[in-house]
């Protein structure tokens, strides 16, 4: 809804909703038609389709209150990485695996470390969308390219065998500043980086498949990984759809607004992938048994 003139210079003085239900004058506005009042929403140059209307000191309800279960996914991720040892067990069964301790507790730490990324990623999504600012958007958007790159470093110790520690820093600097300059552009290069681990998770899957051939065990576990691989990938293109449609056809469907299930989608692929990426250690041990023989 276009509001006219006199209308949008009145609401300039206007700070919260309650204000707004005050005024007798717009007793004929519905309220749920204002869109976007250039006072009312936050600095940031990235905005999405639910109103900004500030109400109980909140921008954006949906999204921020969702972004909550980003965090829950990754303190669900942190419970179970110690409640027990799926990949322990699985390499006990096995008497040509030679269990190295050293790396499982690698494995462990990695996925300690992107579970409590995760788990940050979920405060400094709804840090944002409770005030839309433009600090805000870069917390979220930086936090957002460090799990990125950081996975992409595990992902690379576990095909090549090395951390690219140097690289990745510099990608992460490369993030910084094109977080800082280019902000609404720099969303579609995180997207880039998502889909070339993508790219390396499917590697990751095909050598698993691989290491499967001759043994019963990891045959019967590489079949259970697939499912919840596919699962991700599912996950993930809805993700994408939806994160599409809330950010470039607001118009089209307002006065709804989707990107909240962005955020759920998008935290449990997060979860998921990060639990899936303990089974290509498996590989990673074998090539170690190999080698030792």
């Amino acid at each position: 809804m276009v509001l006219d003139n006199m209308k949008v210079k009145y609401f300039n003085d206007i700070t919260s909703l309650t204000d707004l239900t005050s005024l007798s004058d717009f007793n004929d506005i519905d309220i749920n038609q204002i869109v976007k009042i250039d006072n009312i929403r936050g600095s940031s140059l990235v905005n999405f389709c639910e109103p900004d209307l500030h109400h109980m000191m909140v921008s954006e309800w949906y999204n921020t209150y969702s972004s909550l279960i980003i965090s829950l996914f990754g303190l669900i991720g942190l419970y179970y990485l110690y409640k027990n040892d799926e990949l322990l067990d699985i390499l006990k069964k096995n008497n040509d695996i030679e269990i190295d301790k050293k790396y499982l507790r690698e494995s462990k730490l990695n996925r300690f470390v992107l579970y409590t990324q995760l788990f940050l990623i979920g405060l400094g999504s709804a840090y944002f969308h409770s005030n839309t600012s433009q600090f805000g958007h870069w917390i979220d958007i930086i936090l957002i390219s460090n799990i990125l790159i950081t996975s992409e470093m595990y992902l690379d110790n576990i095909i090549y065998g090395k951390k690219k520690i140097l690289v990745a820093g510099f990608f992460l600097l490369i993030h910084l500043i094109s977080s800082l300059c280019i902000p609404s552009i720099h969303i579609f290069f995180q997207y880039s980086i998502g889909f070339l681990l993508v790219k390396k998770i499917n590697f990751s899957m095909k050598s698993l498949k691989n290491k499967s051939e001759n043994n019963y065990d990891i045959t019967q576990l590489y079949h259970k990984v697939e499912k919840k691989y596919f699962q991700i990938k599912i996950c993930f293109g809805l993700a994408v759809i939806v994160w599409l449609i809330d950010y470039f056809s607001c118009s089209l469907i307002y006065p709804y607004h989707i990107h909240w299930i962005f955020h759920i989608l998008i935290g449990y692929t997060g979860y998921q992938t990060i639990d899936i990426s303990k089974y290509f250690w498996l590989t990673k041990y074998q090539e170690i048994n190999e080698n030792r023989v």
